[in-house]
């Protein structure tokens, strides 16, 4: 599986279950499904980790739900409108973040989204 470069999931609802399927796959890159696809992880499953697409900048998205994001370290994480679910440590990397804004579409937080040492806020977005 080293040189898998891509996975296509066509089903609009997929569970990744905390299995290391993709362990070692550091060529994957792309990772496609339907726009309206609600894609869950067990737990803190990290199938994903070791995968070129999980460690590319900004928001790491399947579907609607965001897996990751890996961008501004410190301040705020403005979540696009399209997420219903936020996935489980989809910030715990990042330390220092403070705000997150949730858009009105966001229907879904996992246990626990960040493993911040210090308190980050979690606010609806200005049209709520």
């Amino acid at each position: 599986l080293r040189n898998l470069k891509e996975v296509v999931i066509e089903s609009p609802y997929f569970r990744f279950y905390n299995i290391i399927s993709f362990k070692g796959c550091v060529n994957l890159e792309k990772i496609t499904c339907p726009e309206d696809a609600r894609i869950v992880l067990d737990w803190d499953c990290e199938v994903l980790s070791d995968t070129a697409w999980y460690q590319k900048e900004g928001f790491r998205i399947l579907g609607t739900t965001l897996i990751r994001y890996n961008g501004d370290r410190e301040t705020i994480a403005d979540i696009p409108e399209n997420i219903e679910l936020i996935e489980d440590n989809a910030f715990s990397h990042l330390e220092g973040l403070k705000s997150i804004t949730l858009p009105d579409h966001v229907t879904q937080i996992s246990r626990k989204p960040s493993r911040s040492t210090q308190e980050t806020s979690m606010r609806p977005a200005a049209s709520v």
